[in-house]
């Protein structure tokens, strides 16, 4: 989904220009993403979650989680102003790139593969 190597993927400073036929699919609100956009995810299915460059541990870390788990990790990262992560379907049909910015209460979603 990504057209890049892992260490080139961590150290860009434009992740979404490497995802593989991508593209900016929407923009909203911290309280959006909470309320409107991590919500649509199923319940009862897992998904990869990839985080980059958290303050909590490693550059690079990945999960295994359902919904539930999925939304605390995001919000137990939410310390940075600028941050950035993936969730990915398990079966790598989809994926979605999030980035936030905290200042500006922004957040750009990107889509790639199939329709979710």
């Amino acid at each position: 989904m990504f057209k890049t190597t892992l260490l080139n993927f961590i150290t860009s400073e434009n992740r979404a220009g490497l995802l593989k036929h991508g593209s900016l699919t929407r923009r909203c609100t911290l309280k959006q993403l909470y309320n409107e956009e991590l919500p649509m995810l199923d319940n009862g299915r897992n998904y990869w979650v990839l985080f980059v460059k958290i303050p909590m541990g490693a550059d690079f870390q990945v999960y295994d989680c359902r919904y539930q788990a999925l939304r605390e990790l995001i919000y137990l990262s939410s310390g940075q102003d600028e941050r950035e992560f993936c969730i990915v379907d398990k079966k790598y049909a989809w994926l979605l790139f999030f980035r936030i910015n905290r200042p500006k209460d922004m957040v750009e979603i990107y889509h790639a593969g199939r329709p979710m």
